[in-house]
């Protein structure tokens, strides 16, 4: 008796919940397009950094750490890979940057990630063609108003790390 009530208890709920589903409004589905196509638009604004003759500026460092060392003082790190690795995980740690403002992480000047740096330390994915045999250069920019533009440009800090098979 008491399965039986439960049963009719779940189906009456999940038939309140589904109810709603179907219905939608034009209005709703007009305001959730235009999130999609701003948050798309964002993206591919931050696909890549925007061309322009960077120098090391603003607030704050950054610096990348490995099993191999950390890019402090100008160091390029050496991070041990195969042909085959899919993913790899190094540090990253910034002291004295803006939490307020997001940093966008760049590697090999195409979009990697974008993070709330301040006093942290975190991890940075690679993969793909930031794996890849060789040199590579990561770049970290802030900008003003969070929009991804060469002249809104707050912060910026570059460093490299090198891949070997």
């Amino acid at each position: 008796m008491k399965f039986k009530l439960l049963a009719l208890a779940l189906a009456a709920a999940s038939v309140f919940c589904f109810a709603g589903c179907g219905s939608s409004t034009n209005e709703s589905s007009d305001s959730s397009a235009q999130a999609e196509e701003s948050s798309t638009e964002e993206a591919s604004a931050a696909e890549t950094i925007p061309a322009g003759d960077f120098t090391v500026s603003g607030d704050g460092t950054v610096y990348l750490s490995t099993a191999g060392g950390t890019t402090e003082n100008g160091n390029v790190p050496v991070v041990s890979a195969s042909s085959d690795t899919q993913i790899k995980q190094i540090g990253i740690n910034a002291h004295g940057y803006d939490g307020t403002m997001m940093a966008y992480i760049y590697i090999d000047g195409s979009f990697a990630d974008k993070q709330q740096l301040s006093d942290s330390q975190s991890s940075l994915d690679l993969s793909g063609e930031s794996l890849t045999e060789g040199v590579h250069k990561v770049e970290v920019v802030q900008y003003t108003g969070d929009t991804v533009s060469a002249d809104n440009v707050a912060t910026y800090q570059t460093m490299q790390y090198e891949i070997k098979y």
